[in-house]
């Protein structure tokens, strides 16, 4: 016998097509429907994504929960993603009055789990006014249905809408982090970093891929499973997206969709909008920067810049009216597996430097290789090169290096791992748009020292109390100095007591690169542009 359907359970949310297919946005159906009641009654009527670890999974006050609990669960996984809803039939359960669920609604810890509830959805959701009255509305029909009295006072005592929205102060905001495409390179894959960061922080989160380039699935599989992946065919629909997504801050990565999207965005009050500089406007001519300064001035809340050259270009006027703040680059700890040299064919006390960078000239590789050849002419130990990376230098240069000493490893996820195994890491840049690599937080995270050009902060990073934690080239007109370089490598190979030296700096160098002092100014300055205020 049928005793209630899905369809009578949901038609007083009459804002919803319950009889249709669609797919809405979670931060649309929490505050049109879910924040109400839990449009999912029957758990195996649902189908989602392996959301991976969650802190929410180890909480013991949601794993001892006994009605209530697969609505948070609901609500922590979907958040700043989209739901599909499918109105045909998937299955069919019995009910009865021994059922747990309905001998529960009887008990004071039936109100309890919903305050628990109401809680979260404060906690994690930007809600329109009134969302939360409604579901204290139709809790307090529930209660005078099985209590028989209509007393607020012992009513409150289990569901207070005061307590309750007094964790709204509690609330991390939604946040659009832009990568420009999910490609190799810093500033692609520092944004993925920053995001997972954020959202282990229990801040919303959705990454959008600008997509200007084929996204590379090794780049993909960085992004934590739980976070929500947007990409967007017509973008004259972002402003809408935005609203329909509750997005508070969009954070972007890389001037052209920096400017993109600030045009994009002209006039949308609701959303702020941050800027990283990742060495993108120093490289850019000036007359095309000027032409752009009046959008950006208009449009952007709060630029974030690692390295001084990268407000360089910007006039002092336009960096007095607007908000920059320096963030030092910071990348997370995490277990180190060491790469077995004699896989590669590699003795125990041959000297190993280790190039990673996208493969692209400006980044140095065939100089790094010349120098290291003729390194190995002047030297009796044998010295090797390990490089790891993607992009059109790879395959030109392995058609014409001998690889006896030269290593190409293509793209590798652990690559602290190579780092940990070789000598020095290896930054032979050119790039004019060098800045603060995070390769060089990488190799001191995995214990080694560098061999790098001056170029950018790179001599800021290396440097200690008592000298650089490596060594530094300077260029010679922009260019690697190719006989200096090699001369250098010479040095460190043969000179034990100064690799000693050096290596003893890089504990210290890299606790400069503190993770969480980055984060909270980060959070510092998304909260400050929510304010619009100052950031000290």
């Amino acid at each position: 016998k049928k005793i209630w359907c899905t369809e009578d359970y949901l038609s007083d949310l009459n804002s919803i097509d319950w009889g249709g297919c669609w797919i809405k946005s979670a931060h649309n159906m929490v505050n049109s429907a879910w924040a109400i009641k839990n449009i999912v009654p029957n758990v195996s009527s649902a189908l989602f994504r392996h959301p991976g670890a969650i802190d929410l999974l180890d909480d013991p006050s949601w794993t001892q929960m006994k009605l209530c609990g697969d609505w948070i669960f609901y609500l922590t996984i979907i958040r700043g993603g989209l739901i599909a809803y499918s109105s045909f039939a998937t299955n069919f359960y019995r009910q009865h009055d021994a059922n747990i669920s309905a001998a529960i609604q009887k008990q004071n810890i039936y109100y309890q789990e919903h305050e628990l509830v109401a809680k979260s959805i404060i906690k994690l959701y930007k809600l329109n006014p009134g969302v939360i009255d409604r579901q204290a509305e139709n809790l307090h029909k529930h209660w005078i249905r099985f209590r028989y009295n209509d007393s607020q006072e012992q009513f409150r005592a289990l569901f207070d809408l005061n307590r309750i929205k007094h964790e709204t102060v509690s609330r991390k905001v939604n946040i659009l982090m832009v990568t420009f495409s999910l490609i190799t390179g810093g500033g692609e894959t520092f944004p993925i970093m920053l995001a997972n960061m954020l959202f282990k922080k229990g801040y919303g989160i959705t990454i959008y891929n600008y997509a200007r380039m084929k996204t590379d699935p090794y780049i993909r599989q960085m992004i934590l499973p739980n976070i929500p992946v947007l990409e967007i065919r017509n973008k004259q629909l972002l402003k809408s997206i935005l609203t329909d997504l509750g997005i508070d801050i969009v954070h972007t990565h890389h001037a052209e969709v920096d400017c993109s999207l600030a045009y994009l965005l002209s006039n949308h009050e609701t959303t702020r909008h941050v800027v990283n500089m990742h060495g993108m406007y120093e490289i850019m001519p000036n007359r095309r920067l000027k032409t752009l300064l009046p959008l950006l001035s208009k449009q952007i809340d709060h630029f974030v810049y690692a390295a001084e050259k990268n407000i360089a270009p910007f006039p002092a006027l336009f960096c007095n009216e607007k908000k920059f703040t320096k963030i030092d680059n910071a990348l997370p700890l995490y277990e180190i597996n060491t790469y077995r040299r004699s896989e590669l064919g590699i003795g125990v006390d041959d000297f190993v430097l280790c190039i990673i960078s996208r493969a692209i000239p400006e980044k140095g590789w065939e100089e790094a290789i010349t120098a290291v050849h003729l390194a190995s002419q002047k030297t009796a130990r044998p010295i090797h090169l390990l490089i790891i990376g993607e992009g059109p230098e790879l395959d030109r240069l392995q058609s014409k290096v001998d690889t006896t000493h030269v290593h190409f490893l293509g793209y590798r996820a652990n690559i602290r791992d190579y780092l940990a195994a070789s000598n020095f890491g290896f930054i032979p840049s050119r790039f004019n748009g060098e800045s603060c690599p995070l390769v060089l937080i990488d190799s001191l995270h995995a214990g080694r020292p560098v061999l790098a050009s001056n170029i950018g902060e790179i001599a800021n990073m290396l440097s200690t109390d008592h000298g650089l934690a490596g060594a530094i080239f300077n260029l010679d007109k922009g260019q690697i100095p190719i006989h200096t370089l090699a001369d250098l490598i010479v040095q460190l190979a043969e000179n034990s007591q100064l690799y000693n030296i050096l290596s003893e700096r890089v504990k210290t160098a890299a606790e400069k690169f503190d993770v969480e002092q980055m984060l909270l100014k980060y959070e510092n300055v998304y909260r400050c542009v929510l304010e619009n205020h100052i950031v000290v």
